[in-house]
């Protein structure tokens, strides 16, 4: 049961004019789709078509526009999907717009803010309420999708485990003398500290060791002979940055693999077409680089692999299984986590594993 099932059910059960508020195009049409499964005509407000209706979709950034924000106050209900966004310096008028006039406000999103996170005290604010929490793939719950989860282990090369070592040197000292990362920003701003200096060195060597990691080797070689042992699947691949995704992009296609890389910069006319091409497999790997994290709606795919390093964090863990957790009858899904040994990359599996 995605958000836009419950969204749709809620406005069937409130009533209209109801707007959708979403962070991408690609949601819009989904949402517009998705509605028309229902028999429902929705209107999409993007690029030249503005013409709101009894129900209508939009984007964040149309919707935050100075002309636009006083029509969103006629609409009864307000739906913000992956509502994770909304809470930006810019996005936040929408929600102060349409506080006093909206009947309903539902925010949808499967990584709700914590405490300690920008936008929080508007969350409690405005959406004080959480309604269902379930884990990603709704365990305990009729919709839950089984996952396997497959830890497979890889070495640098002498090389990179030099470069790893020399990098995570200068990041131990400044721990040891600074403090944690979110406090050497600001000592490297400040010339007359002491510690500016070893600060600014360990911003560099936290780059070189997240550089290190997300293009090692022996990820992309393991990543294809995954992909090759199982022949009948199809994959999304997620990976940090693009010049790995490129030389993976290169290795699949040597060994007559289809695939199609898909970056924030990535046309939406060329998303579409990869994910109809993925639909109808003529492609058979996507490959992600910080893209596909969450809006797309591909119900079949069942198999993913992580290459990616910096963002093992507990929004980026659950954005990424919800790609393959989407609810079918008998689906299993299988998750390859590929991992450096001996790196943080093996600390972040043990402290983020539970999730899973």
């Amino acid at each position: 049961m995605g958000k836009t099932v419950i969204g749709i059910a809620a406005i069937k059960e409130f009533g209209t004019p109801a707007i959708v508020i979403v962070p991408t195009t690609i949601l819009l049409h989904q949402w517009v789709d998705e509605f028309k499964k229902y028999g429902i005509k929705a209107t999409a407000i993007y690029g030249e078509e503005k013409m709101f209706g009894e129900i209508s979709v939009i984007t964040y950034q149309t919707a935050r526009m100075e002309k636009y924000l006083p029509t969103l106050r006629m609409y009864r209900v307000v739906i913000f999907d992956e509502v994770h966004h909304l809470y930006g310096d810019i996005t936040i008028k929408i929600l102060y717009e349409i506080y006093d006039t909206a009947e309903y406000i539902i925010g949808l999103s499967a990584t709700t803010k914590k405490e300690a996170e920008k936008g929080f005290k508007e969350q409690e604010r405005f959406l004080p309420t959480e309604v269902e929490k379930y884990p990603v793939h709704f365990k305990g719950t009729e919709f839950e999708v089984p996952v396997n989860i497959v830890k497979v282990p890889i070495y640098l090369t002498p090389e990179e485990r030099e470069e790893y070592e020399d990098a995570t040197v200068t990041i131990t000292k400044a721990l040891r003398s600074i403090g944690p990362p979110d406090r050497w920003s600001k000592v490297a701003g400040d010339t007359q500290n002491p510690y500016s200096s070893l600060a600014r060195g360990a911003l560099k060597a936290l780059q070189e060791r997240r550089r290190v990691l997300s293009n090692a080797e022996g990820k992309l070689v393991k990543a294809v002979e995954i992909v090759k042992s199982e022949p009948d699947s199809q994959f999304l691949i997620f990976l940090e940055s693009i010049a790995p995704a490129e030389r993976l992009s290169v290795l699949l296609s040597s060994e007559g693999i289809t695939n199609a890389l898909i970056t924030a910069k990535t046309k939406n006319e060329d998303k579409f077409k990869y994910f109809d091409d993925f639909k109808n497999g003529k492609i058979r790997v996507l490959l992600s680089v910080f893209a596909l994290e969450e809006g797309i709606n591909l119900p079949d795919i069942d198999k993913a692999i992580w290459l990616s390093t910096s963002r093992e964090t507990p929004r980026y863990i659950i954005q990424r299984l919800g790609r393959i957790t989407r609810p079918k009858q008998g689906k299993v899904a299988t998750l390859y986590w590929v991992y450096a040994v001996n790196t943080v990359e093996e600390e972040r599996l043990e402290k983020h594993g539970r999730l899973l």
